[in-house]
């Protein structure tokens, strides 16, 4: 489909999380495709998104994640998390660290099938090097009947010091 530009938010300062809301992720769209680049104020974070569903962000264990980091050959999977995991194994926050990526989220407005995620992140580490991997996950079956209606982003336990993310309606 075409993809239609929503939204492009820029983190310039350290913030506890990036929130978008139903303002733009609705029944408008079923699908979106999500760009997405930032720094944490501390090293060695993972990079989370969770759903906004039944009226709340669901920071209970409602999701599944399958999160493969190539270069590490190491990777997080999970039928009962609180967070999707969109960017693993230590993202760095010295001048350059930082992770990027992209993922598609399906399925937004079905409360017959659960919303998910794919896509693939890079990340300079905490220690300089570059690695990448795959990104999988969503709601698990019992949130299904849900529809997700925003997203929150945010890093593992600590801030997100800057980043852009930009979101499109397919």
């Amino acid at each position: 489909g075409t993809f239609v530009k929503l939204l492009t938010s820029t983190i310039s300062s350290t913030v506890s999380n990036l929130e978008i809301s139903d303002t733009y992720v609705n029944s408008t769209y079923d699908d979106y495709f999500i760009l997405f680049n930032a720094l944490p104020s501390v090293d060695n974070r993972n990079f989370q998104v969770l759903f906004h569903q039944g009226g709340a962000f669901d920071t209970g264990n409602n999701y599944g994640v399958e999160t493969y980091n190539m270069v590490a050959n190491t990777g997080v999977s999970s039928n009962g998390t609180s967070a999707i995991t969109i960017a693993q194994s230590g993202v760095g926050n010295a001048t350059g660290e930082h992770t990027s990526g992209y993922f598609y989220l399906r399925d937004v407005n079905s409360t017959v099938v659960t919303t998910t995620i794919n896509g693939q992140y890079n990340i300079t580490t905490n220690t300089g090097n570059h690695t990448g991997g795959n990104i999988s996950g969503g709601q698990i079956m019992s949130a299904r009947t849900n529809p997700v209606r925003g997203l929150r982003f945010q890093f593992n336990s600590d801030d997100i010091a800057s980043g852009v993310i930009t979101l499109y309606g397919v």
